[in-house]
């Protein structure tokens, strides 16, 4: 007699869940101090200059580089986890495939704000400054992404995943408008044009942040 055998659909969850978690375990263990900053940089006085030196290489901070690996890695939980109140049961069919799928996808959205700040940058002469700004959007995206990709478990585990979900997409709606108010007021501070700005808005924050959340 053959016995069908189930897949439970929250398997690759807990496993990019767990591997995640490893790896900000090992993140802390060389550098505790960034890892402490990187955790309540939205909160505090310096949370500007914390984001504005994110990733920077001429300070070299190791721990960024690898925090970021980690928000691009959990990040495909975070996008399933805001879509499953327009799509009940989706968890269903999402599979490693899917999974793969959306960080490919992910890893693309990352290059793609790079690439336009870098040539976007040169247009209008403002590289360093433009560097600078993509820092604060990779610090925020970093933060926003982990913290909200482990909030993401109550969601594929509570009994109230729609409610809790709907609680998710508030939290990431009020943290993706800070994020965007903050690129707002540096690239005020740059003096460049309105026109200029509405450009580098769009074309870095905006439209990249809904082809994210279109990725699943």
């Amino acid at each position: 007699m053959e016995v069908a055998i189930t897949s439970r659909p929250t398997d690759w969850v807990i496993i990019v869940g767990l591997l995640s978690a490893i790896l900000l375990v090992w993140i802390r263990s060389f550098d505790t101090k960034r890892m402490a900053l990187f955790l309540a940089f939205p909160w505090q006085a310096g949370a500007s200059d914390f984001a504005l030196e994110f990733n920077s290489d001429h300070l070299n901070y190791r721990a960024d580089r690898f925090l970021l690996i980690v928000a691009w890695l959990i990040s495909p939980l975070l996008i399933l986890a805001l879509k499953l109140p327009f799509a009940e049961g989706a968890l269903q069919f999402y599979s490693w495939a899917d999974y793969l799928r959306v960080l490919v996808l992910a890893g693309f959205f990352i290059a793609f704000k790079l690439f336009m700040a870098s040539i976007i940058g040169y247009v209008f002469q403002v590289q360093e400054a433009l560097i600078q700004g993509q820092n604060l959007s990779l610090a925020y995206f970093s933060w926003l992404a982990i913290l909200g990709a482990f909030s993401s478990f109550l969601v594929y585990f509570s009994d109230f995943p729609l409610v809790v979900a709907y609680a998710l997409w508030l939290a990431l709606a009020i943290g993706v408008f800070w994020a965007l108010f903050r690129s707002i007021a540096f690239s005020f501070s740059l003096g460049l044009e309105t026109s200029y700005i509405i450009l580098y808005l769009c074309a870095l924050e905006i439209i990249p942040l809904l082809y994210l959340f279109s990725l699943s």
